[in-house]
């Protein structure tokens, strides 16, 4: 990104600078009101593509201590964000002062929404303690509200549990247009002349977003609410639902009565099910892992081991095996014990004739014909221990 110095900006005038605030607050004739629409750079478009990406990649190296989620939404029709705030211009519009785009501050997201449960959960009055005392009126559904309020946006004496990111624009193509607005008896409001038709009209020029998406980023932390004792995905879901009437209902920004900075097309973008499918991947591996360094670490130890005692091992393991019965039956492993006894290694004997006790296959009762074949492998054991 190109950084000027306002020293040298006649030189780069007719240059495609990329901080879309140099466009806006540089460049200003006086003698004229004209101003045109600011088109973002192809640099900066591309710079716009990977700060949602590193946004995304920040909430999900958060998702082990955080519940996160980003919400999608286009504006309904006009958006203009700091108007008020100290500009070169008369009027101004929000704009990151490092990646030079236009955003809305986390602070006012937060805000927004905060604004939005006070007004339509508690009658636009600021909420405290008191709803929560054996005096108050409040029922439990209004009791349960505050105690959500409280675990979301904290108090003065516990830190709420919900965080925003700023929100940064999302559509593909955007710029900041021309807008204007116009005050009629300007003499009059100053309290110069009065109210005549005859006075000049003031024509104040400023820029807006219009009908462009914009991504909100937000998280809870993973914990149960201290108050309300709801899950945090439980709290994340409330404070998505505040966030979505808060943008479709009392807005965000400036000149709201005028119809600015309200949302339509609201969704959630599902940053969630990618985390679980993060999760689920994380411990497949970290299970593989685990499973590949027992699998080692039993080969080693095998290889140190004697015939013998490799096949007590294997005996051993029959007891874990859903087949271990038909397992310690087969004929590989009866014909190698009996190899071993009779050569004096009698451990592998002894070790069956353990296993068979426990699943009540050594004293069994000689009238059942079909005992026969283990009734003759239990004999052929008994002859050497």
């Amino acid at each position: 990104m190109k950084i000027v110095h306002p020293k040298y900006l006649d030189d780069y005038k007719d240059l495609p600078l990329d901080h879309m605030a140099y466009k806006m607050n540089y460049f200003i004739k006086e003698s004229s009101n004209k101003q045109n629409d600011i088109n973002p750079t192809n640099s900066l478009k591309e710079e716009k593509s990977l700060l949602h990406a590193q946004q995304k990649e920040a909430l999900l190296s958060l998702s082990s201590s955080y519940e996160v989620e980003i919400i999608k939404a286009k504006t309904d029709g006009k958006l203009v964000h700091g108007f008020g705030s100290i500009n070169a211009r008369e009027t101004s519009i929000s704009i990151h002062s490092v990646y030079g785009i236009p955003y809305i501050p986390a602070s006012s997201v937060k805000g927004a929404m905060r604004n939005w449960v006070i007004q339509a959960c508690f009658n636009g009055m600021e909420p405290d303690q008191s709803i929560l005392s054996e005096e108050s009126e409040a029922n439990e559904e209004q009791q349960h509200l505050y105690k959500v309020y409280l675990d979301l946006f904290g108090s003065e004496k516990s830190r709420g549990m919900l965080q925003c990111m700023d929100a940064f624009i999302a559509s593909k193509d955007f710029k900041l247009e021309k807008d204007v607005m116009t005050v009629h008896h300007k003499e009059y409001y100053s309290g110069k002349q009065e109210s005549l038709d005859n006075q000049k009209l003031d024509i104040i020029n400023f820029y807006v977003l219009n009908n462009k998406e914009i991504n909100f980023p937000l998280f809870v932390a993973k914990k149960e609410g201290r108050h309300s004792k709801l899950s945090s995905n439980k709290l994340l879901d409330e404070a998505i639902c505040y966030l979505k009437n808060a943008l479709k209902e009392t807005g965000i920004g400036s000149k709201k009565s005028s119809s600015y900075g309200y949302f339509k097309e609201i969704n959630d973008l599902d940053i969630r099910k990618e985390v679980y499918k993060k999760h689920e991947k994380a411990a497949a591996a970290k299970a593989k892992a685990k499973a590949e360094a027992a699998a080692k670490a039993e080969k080693l130890k095998l290889e140190k081991m004697t015939d013998a005692e490799r096949l007590v091992y294997k005996i051993q393991q029959f007891k874990n095996m859903d087949q271990g019965k038909d397992e310690s039956k087969s004929p590989q492993i009866f014909k190698k014990v009996l190899e071993l006894a009779e050569q004096g290694e009698l451990e592998p004997a002894q070790e069956l004739k353990a296993y068979w006790k426990e699943i009540n296959q050594w004293d069994l009762p000689k009238k059942k014909k079909k005992q026969g074949k283990q009734l003759e492998k239990i004999e052929r054991l008994k002859k050497h221990i």
